[in-house]
């Protein structure tokens, strides 16, 4: 169920060792330098967060999931919009820092871990290209 879930991954995030997290949705495969893109631009901008595209696999193609991050791409903007549920609060497709997680209560849903973590965070930065593609059947 959902609250196992969340709480699984709040325990796995405090428990890795690592300086960073990176969530991929469970049918997704990332591309071949996705987690190097996005840990190099966040050690270049100093960002806490770094959100990225991704790419929906169809039986039509691959088709750009369309997110509004690209709009705003400053962080008092993000924030807001994953507070405010302009858009979503999830883990998925997202490299986090783990001192994020410190303080964190393990039992608080996956939406509400995001949100606080989001509040957390000194900087967010959008990467704009898709580093991840979703299977969808």
């Amino acid at each position: 169920d959902k609250a196992s879930k969340a709480m699984l991954e709040n325990i796995i995030a405090k428990h890795c060792t690592g300086e960073f997290l990176l969530f991929v949705e469970p049918n997704g495969t990332l591309k071949p330098n996705a987690i190097a893109d996005s840990f190099n631009l966040a050690n270049a901008t100093n960002s806490d967060i770094i959100l990225f595209e991704w790419l929906n696999k169809t039986k039509k193609g691959l088709e750009p999931l369309i997110i509004k991050y690209k709009l705003r791409n400053e962080h008092r903007l993000l924030v807001q919009d994953v507070l405010s549920n302009r858009q979503p609060a999830q883990l998925w497709n997202k490299l986090f820092k783990r001192s994020l997680w410190y303080g964190i209560d393990l039992k608080q849903t996956s939406e509400q871990t995001v949100k606080s973590i989001f509040q957390k965070a000194n900087k967010v930065f959008y990467l704009n290209k898709a580093e991840c593609i979703h299977v969808v059947s």
